[in-house]
């Protein structure tokens, strides 16, 4: 692993990311929107102005937060997949193996009765 490490720092370099300028990085977007509603209180209605502000940000990678999120979260879901796989796999050779003995240790048992 620690040879894998080393070969993967040269390969994925790091400059071309280092000195990027702000302006770069990302774009901040705002949306605001207004709705007119009515709200029933008892049984009156009354109108009433919905304002809803939307900010979006638009980089150009994703963030850590997001990557630790796909590690822990989506990479925990593929461990478990992949551990319920490997045993759901290796538990009919297991089984066959251990009949196979089993076999073996009543043939031994009754022989020499």
């Amino acid at each position: 692993m620690a040879i894998a490490a080393v070969a993967h720092v040269f390969v994925f370099s790091v400059e071309p990311y280092r000195y990027l300028p702000v302006s770069e990085h990302g774009k901040v977007t705002t949306e605001k929107t207004k709705e007119a509603v009515t709200i029933e209180e008892g049984e009156e209605e009354k109108p009433a102005l919905l304002e809803k502000t939307e900010t979006q940000i638009e980089a150009p990678g994703t963030s850590i937060t997001e990557s630790v999120q796909d590690i822990v979260v989506e990479g925990g879901q593929h461990v478990v997949k992949d551990v319920v796989l490997t045993i759901n796999q290796a538990m009919g050779p297991v089984e066959k193996g251990v009949t196979k003995i089993q076999e073996k240790f009543h043939q031994k048992s009754i022989g020499s009765s």
